[in-house]
């Protein structure tokens, strides 16, 4: 893994029963991003696992970019 780089695999699931379409996203956590996750982990009591950073970091950063958004708009 490069010094900032995040490996992600996208997969394609289908529901049984519905035939619905979804997808997955896996990021695997390792290198430099495992060194910062770890480091949030023993320094933030919030926070026990990966999941639950990786989790909090998609919802900050998309409430940005919605508010980016919203501002462009505006203009």
């Amino acid at each position: 893994m490069g010094e900032n780089n995040i490996r992600m695999i996208t997969q394609i699931f289908e529901t049984p029963e519905t035939g619905e379409k979804y997808t997955g996203v896996t990021a695997l956590v390792e290198g430099s991003f495992k060194n910062i996750l770890d480091y949030i982990i023993a320094n933030n009591e919030e926070y026990n696992d990966y999941t639950e950073i990786i989790t909090q970091a998609i919802f900050r950063g998309i409430d940005t970019f919605v508010v980016d958004i919203q501002s462009q708009k505006q203009k």
